[in-house]
């Protein structure tokens, strides 16, 4: 499965994963996981962990795929912007000019518009933390 340069298909999937699948149907796409481990450990939430990917794919108790994670080395694009690997200060300005609501966090930013969520560390105290 390739994981450079595809686009993010808001509250759809990445890749050949759509929210909604099956684990089976997912696994079928994007082959034998690293490892697979649970999220929590008061509620089972199953993930499958693609590191090679740069992808962890979480299921729902039941199974079914509710959310895609996606880091170096994937390459995952919105409307042409990049994200991982490049500071949160300019990854922040640029999706400033969409048309889509942001939610600052103390580690990155949340866009309930598009279904992301972007992880910086330290990006309130350092604007130029690398987006992972």
């Amino acid at each position: 499965m390739n994981t450079k340069n595809v686009e993010i298909l808001p509250y759809e999937g990445f890749g050949g994963v759509k929210v909604g699948m099956s684990q089976a149907e997912a696994r079928s796409v994007s082959g034998q996981a690293n490892s697979s481990f649970e999220k929590s450990s008061e509620v089972s939430s199953p993930v499958d962990s693609y590191d090679d990917l740069g992808m962890h794919i979480h299921y729902k108790s039941s199974g079914i795929v509710e959310a895609i994670e996606v880091f170096s080395p994937a390459v995952p694009i919105y409307q042409g912007l990049s994200f991982i690997d490049r500071p949160y200060k300019d990854v922040l300005s640029s999706l400033k000019k969409l048309p889509i609501d942001i939610v600052e966090e103390s580690d990155g930013l949340t866009s309930f518009d598009i279904g992301i969520s972007l992880y910086a560390p330290s990006s309130q105290k350092d604007p130029g933390s690398i987006v992972q």
